[in-house]
């Protein structure tokens, strides 16, 4: 992936009975609890190596670059990935991936990155997957490469991310922003009519079940990845239009992926 050899002295495993934490990434010396040494952990502290040591954050704020690219790298392992739904953990007071942070004492900052977690690690990995998948692995590749090369010399903020992994893709860009920008997961309705679908997005809270609290007003650019009678097919969602409309056949079998939960969740009115 990276193409970058930048630790040329061994790398050991230490195992510590008593450690507060699962794993830490410490250049040369990786050191776990001895419940954490299974191979998905190996990958994400390895990877850590390029996104937490080579590449290292300017601020808090900039977290989900660390672990995100973490879980990216871990997933890619993975023979199969357990999707949990983004549902069960989505709050009001959720904050967007990148959070400007009101305060600097390393204690606050250590249990706000503990209530969220799921967000830098979940949320930002399954964004990163994503925006591989619709700039193309050959541009992905590249731009990580570039972006690590040069966030190595200087602190990896957000910012450089987005120049470099989205530069001169104008969908990709606003996918980008919005996700990592914005707080939330979207609730993602299917109205299947005769020969068109009508698609829907609103941000999901807890009082979803009540109609007027629903939120209508946060919206996301989207890549739309879906098929009709098994044919794969992709559009934008943009986050400016409330009504998105596919024209399908008549009767056909109309599925969006769902392999992004922590993202988007899809629900399907007429099923």
């Amino acid at each position: 992936y990276e193409n970058l050899e930048h630790q040329r002295c061994n790398s050991d495993w230490l195992i510590v009975e008593d450690f507060t934490y699962a794993a830490m990434k410490n250049p040369g010396l990786i050191t776990s609890r001895p419940d954490e040494t299974y191979e998905t952990n190996r990958i994400h502290e390895i990877a850590h190596q390029y996104f937490g040591n080579l590449v290292t954050l300017r601020s808090w704020e900039q977290i989900w670059l660390n672990e995100g690219f973490a879980r990216f790298f871990e997933d890619q392992f993975k023979f199969q990935v357990l999707r949990n739904n983004g549902l069960q953990v989505a709050s009001l007071h959720d904050p967007a991936m990148h959070n400007e942070f009101s305060y600097t004492r390393s204690q606050f900052v250590i249990n706000h990155f503990m209530t969220y977690s799921w967000i830098h690690y979940e949320k930002a990995g399954q964004l990163i997957a994503l925006i591989k998948r619709f700039i193309g692995g050959a541009a992905f590749d590249k731009a990580l490469n570039d972006f690590s090369d040069i966030s190595s010399i200087i602190r990896s903020v957000t910012a450089i991310v987005q120049r470099y992994l989205v530069d001169g893709i104008p969908e990709a860009h606003a996918i980008l922003s919005d996700w990592v920008y914005q707080p939330g997961v979207t609730l993602l309705t299917v109205d299947q009519e005769d020969e068109r679908v009508i698609i829907q997005q609103r941000r999901f809270l807890r009082t979803d079940f009540v109609e007027d609290l629903r939120d209508f007003k946060t919206r996301w650019t989207i890549p739309l990845y879906y098929t009709i009678n098994g044919v794969e097919h992709v559009d934008i969602l943009p986050h400016y239009v409330e009504k998105f409309i596919i024209n399908v056949p008549e009767n056909c079998n109309f599925l969006i992926d769902a392999s992004y939960p922590h993202l988007y969740v899809v629900h399907y009115k007429n099923k």
